[in-house]
């Protein structure tokens, strides 16, 4: 999974506008991410068992795959001129510090999503349903900040300051959840076990989650698109 989207990326141009098309990439495999963990969650395993989620989702991915070669037999392979190539190729100055950046970003962000599905899950019970709207409402942030921030960055003339100032976004983003998690959810004047609709439980777990977790995921996203060492 980790080796297909630097695989579609070796397919795009190395310009700022051709870059940007791999933040729509990211995002179109997010919103296959949601959609297949709510398929998961809420169908697969509810009707069935855990052998047959995996069963499906080993035939979706080889109807991928098969796809995905079909298109390549297709389409006409073209070598890059060498010297554009070469000059794309040059490392911008200074660079190290945006790499070491984005890797203290991504283990914030794996970090805060364990954190938060404990909390989220004391708090909503501790369900597969209740860990899928978790992990959905993760990663639809990420596909809305990847795809937001793949657009804006088309004409971002210095990417390091957008880099930095959703670094600090995203800092009042995290202290946002941490609030809403400890001080404002668990306070709302509404009770779930008056309803005996699942429905109605899971809209309200459902705006609970995006209320808390999705500004920051949003952002998390931005980051990843916003990281080009220009």
């Amino acid at each position: 999974m980790g080796a297909s989207l630097p695989a579609i990326a070796r397919w795009i141009e190395t310009t700022p506008r051709g870059v940007s098309w791999l933040g729509f990439f990211y995002g179109g495999n997010i919103a296959g991410a949601v959609f297949g963990c709510l398929l998961a969650g809420f169908y697969l395993l509810r009707i069935h068992d855990m052998a047959t989620a995996t069963y499906v989702a080993a035939t979706i991915n080889g109807a991928v795959a098969l796809t995905g070669l079909v298109l390549a037999a297709m389409t006409r392979h073209r070598a890059p001129d060498a010297v554009a190539a070469q000059d794309l190729a040059v490392r911008a100055p200074g660079s190290w510090a945006v790499y070491v950046a984005i890797a203290a970003s991504g283990l914030c962000a794996l970090g805060a999503e364990v954190i938060w599905t404990r909390l989220l899950s004391l708090l909503l019970g501790g369900t597969v349903y209740t860990f899928s709207i978790i992990l959905a409402v993760f990663l639809l942030g990420l596909g809305i900040g990847s795809s937001v921030g793949s657009f804006l960055s088309r004409g971002t003339a210095r990417p390091r300051i957008a880099l930095g100032c959703c670094q600090m976004l995203l800092t009042a983003a995290i202290a946002w959840t941490a609030y809403m998690l400890a001080d404002s959810l668990p306070y709302w004047p509404i009770d779930p076990s008056l309803s005996r609709s699942p429905w109605f439980i899971f809209q309200l777990d459902l705006v609970r989650c995006i209320w808390a977790v999705l500004p920051a995921a949003c952002l998390w996203a931005r980051v990843f698109r916003w990281r080009s060492p220009q």
